[in-house]
This record gives structure tokens, sequence and C-alpha cells, in this order.
């Protein structure tokens, strides 16, 4: 509420930041919240205005590169409607900010490239520096960027080196100086030190995996109704004919740079597979290496669908363009079809779920939270009181009180143990919120959990949301 994003505020003044999170998003949404006076309401505000941006950053970016306006709607439409831009631009995250700056610094950097005008190369610059400081693994930025810089801009070979280090340089001070200052305070690079897992095999499959799983559900027609095909066919259909139009293009690619400039779409390419090259790499080492790793999530991943937008669309628009004349016509006759097919399953997808986001909510805001008693039962815990929880975001959302976190759920009494959690609500007469949707997305067991965790506690508020309970003196 002071306006200072999320940091913590001592007895004689003092202000401490959590290096948990980087800084950026919290203080800017701290300000919009004071200017129109919720936290909700900022967030739309931010969701919105990136959202906006985005779509007419990639879009116009396109165009103005390309002077190719089908190719620049398509992909202005296919990320406009894809249902995992929905889901993360409808949410209290960095997500929308961040994919903004994201693509906005890369865009910025290819008009510098064709444009070699330096306002382009500013924008870039202030873009790619801000990103870190929304989300940590935007520093991949100061790294992509001044690649995409050093292999595709025309200036002479000791120029580009020199811009390239310049532009790292420049980018990357603001969070290493963030990086610093928590070294300083706390001995962690952003709130996580280094580890090294005796598992790593076993962690690198499972991060394997688990994206492999997530991208399957960006291909469309994946679990849809009609089943004639197996899903399984789709995604072996899909795969090879993207990997065969990508073999295809570096053909193309291959011997038209023996006699002639390359133009606009092998660059948005090559740059768009460098992009989730990078990506990937920095989550991976994150989630082998952190001691707090990322979820590997469709937020986490969703990033990386404007790069396959990019990727796709302007891969169809150089194997046009290399077609000989007498087939260029059925070519694309065909290639509409592909981009239609997509593009309106997307759209339905994505108009189905935002009507049931309008009339039901999601997540914290759902609308069967919101009319149970369990929020109403959580306000009216007196300030004095303690408050344990395995959900502490939705009490925090909802109270602006920071709770004790429950994890994991024993089969056991809360309060019967001997960790600090169960001492601290034994002696302290602390209300323990459990959110039961949490535990059922949680644990396979959930219901033999919750009635080891409260028996014989005592139940001050219970419903098919959550309850609350106190430990029976």
């Amino acid at each position: 509420n002071a306006g200072l994003g999320i940091s913590m505020i001592s007895a004689d003044g003092t202000i401490s930041p959590f290096y948990i999170f980087p800084p950026a998003y919290s203080f800017l949404l701290s300000q919009i919240s004071n200017l129109v006076g919720d936290y909700i309401l900022a967030a739309r505000v931010i969701d919105a205005v990136s959202f906006g941006l985005l779509i007419f950053t990639i879009t116009w970016g396109i165009l103005v590169l390309s002077k190719n306006i089908p190719i620049a709607v398509a992909s202005g439409l296919l990320v406009l409607f894809a249902p995992i831009m929905l889901e993360n631009f409808t949410g209290l995250m960095t997500e929308p900010l961040f994919i903004f700056l994201f693509y906005g610094s890369f865009f910025f950097t290819h008009l510098y490239i064709q444009k070699q005008r330096n306002h382009w190369l500013i924008l870039s610059i202030l873009l790619t520096a801000l990103a870190p400081l929304v989300r940590y693994i935007g520093v991949i930025l100061c790294v992509l960027n001044p690649l995409i810089l050093l292999c595709l801009s025309k200036f002479p070979l000791k120029e580009r080196i020199r811009k390239a280090f310049l532009f790292g340089f420049l980018t990357v001070l603001p969070i290493v100086m963030w990086f610093i200052s928590s070294i300083r305070q706390y001995h962690t690079i952003g709130g996580r030190s280094i580890i090294f897992p005796t598992d790593v095999g076993q962690k690198l499959l499972s991060f394997l995996k688990n994206s492999a799983a997530i991208f399957r559900t960006w291909i469309p027609y994946i679990g849809y109704r009609v089943n004639l095909i197996p899903d399984g066919t789709k995604v072996g259909i899909i795969t090879c004919a993207l990997i065969s139009l990508l073999m295809i293009d570096l053909f193309f690619y291959l011997r038209k740079r023996k006699s002639a400039q390359v133009g606009i779409f092998p660059r948005l390419m090559f740059s768009s597979i460098l992009t989730i090259v990078l990506y990937m790499i920095f989550l991976v080492v994150s989630y082998l290496f952190a001691s707090m790793p990322p979820s590997i999530n469709s937020r986490m991943l969703s990033p990386l669908w404007p790069a396959f937008v990019i990727l796709f669309v302007n891969g169809i628009a150089f194997f046009l363009e290399q077609m000989p004349v007498p087939w260029k016509k059925p070519a694309t006759i065909l290639m509409i079809v592909v981009m239609f097919l997509p593009l309106r399953f997307y759209a339905l997808r994505t108009w189905a779920n935002a009507r049931d986001l309008h009339e039901n909510g999601y997540g914290f805001t759902s609308r069967a939270i919101q009319t149970s008693g369990f929020l109403q039962a959580i306000e009216d815990i007196p300030d004095d009181t303690p408050l344990i929880t395995n959900d502490p975001a939705l009490v925090l959302f909802y109270t602006q009180r920071m709770p004790y976190e429950l994890t994991p759920i024993s089969n056991m009494r809360l309060g019967d143990g001997n960790t600090s959690v169960d001492m601290f609500f034994s002696t302290q007469n602390a209300a323990l919120i459990l959110d039961y949707a949490s535990m059922r997305n949680t644990y396979t067991d959930w219901s033999t959990r919750l009635d080891a965790l409260t028996d014989g506690l005592d139940v001050s508020f219970q419903d098919d949301i959550g309850g609350i309970y106190y430990f029976s003196k």
C-alpha cells in the first residue's frame, strides 16, 4: 500500500525488499493500485494494456519488417486467439508485462538492424533492461538480443562485436546491481542459492516430460470431442509437418544464401529458434540447480507461444516465397487452409474459455469462492490471531495478512507433531485455514490427509470451499 512493491518495513523504518521476486512488477502494481484504489483493478489495467501492446507490437513489427499484410495479421491473430494467452493475461501475475517487454525488445532489435536508426536501439536496450526486473528469466534477453545483433546486422564485424558487447553490458547492469544487493544482504542470488542434487538425471527427465506434456496441449484439436484420429497420431502428424517445413525452409535458405541476400523471414525464424533454445536452457538450469526451482507449467512456458507463432507463420511465408510460379497459387491456398484450421480452433476455444471466466471466474476470484461464506469467515478472524494455511496466497490476496505456510500436509493431527508449525498452532491459539481445492490439486489422498490433520480440532467454519480450525484445549 505504500507504493514500495513487495517489501517489508521494520519497526525502525528500514525497507527490505523480498528478493525472491524481481522488483519491477510489484512496484508498478502498487503504484497503479494507489491511483485506482484496488489491486485487482490495477492488475486488470496492466493485463489489458500489456496485451494490447503485445498484439500491436507483433502485428506492426512484422508488417514494418516484411511489408506483408497477411503474414502480419495472421501472426497477430494467432497470438490474440491463443487459449494460453487468455489464461496468462487474466491474472495478477507478471507474465502480461513480461511478455510484452520480451517481444517489444525482440522486434525493436530487428527494426534497428533493418532501419539502422538509433532510437530503435535505445528502445530495445530499455525494454531488455526492464525485462529481468519483472521476471528473472528475462536475463536471457541480455544474451539473445546481442546475439541477434552480432549474427544478423550488416555492420562490419568489429562494430557488430562492439555494439553487441555494449548492448549486453548496459542491459544486464540493472539486474546485476539487484543481485549484488541480494548477495550482500542474504548471501543468495535473487532469493535462491545454487545446489547440486544427486538425482540430476531424474530431474532432467521430469523436466522434459512436464514440458512435453504442456507443449502437447498447444497443438490444435488435441483432446477435441471428435476422435476420428487418435490424439497421439495428431501429435505425430503435426510435429512431422512442422519439422518438414523447417527442413524445406533450411534447404531453400542454404540455396538462396549463395545467390542473393537473405530476406526478413529467415532472420525472424532464426531469432525465434534462438529464443526458444535460450529460454529452455535457462529454465532447465534453474530447474536442476536452483534451491527454489521454477514450476514447469503453462504459465512458465507461455512466453514461448509468440516465438512459436513467429517461427511457424514466417516459415510458411518463406516457403511460399520460394515456390516456382506455377506452384505458388495452389501452395498459397494450401497454406491458407493450414493457418485457418488452428486459428479457427483457437478462436472457438478461447471464446468458450472467456465466457466461462466471465460467468464463473477463475482461481481466487471464482464465483464459487466469492459466494461462499469461507472468505467472510477468514476476514472475521481477529487481527491478533495468527494464521496458518496451506494456501498463503489466497489469504494474503483477500486479507492483506501474511500467514504461516503449512507444507507439506502430513497424515497426523496438526499440533501433535514436533515441528515449529505444530508447536505454534498448539500454543498460540492460531487459526488453521484450509483451502480444500488446493489440497485436492496437491495430494491424491487429500481426503485421508484432511481427516488426519483435523481429527479432534475445533471447527470454527466449514463448507465445500474450505474450513477454519483451532487446536482443542
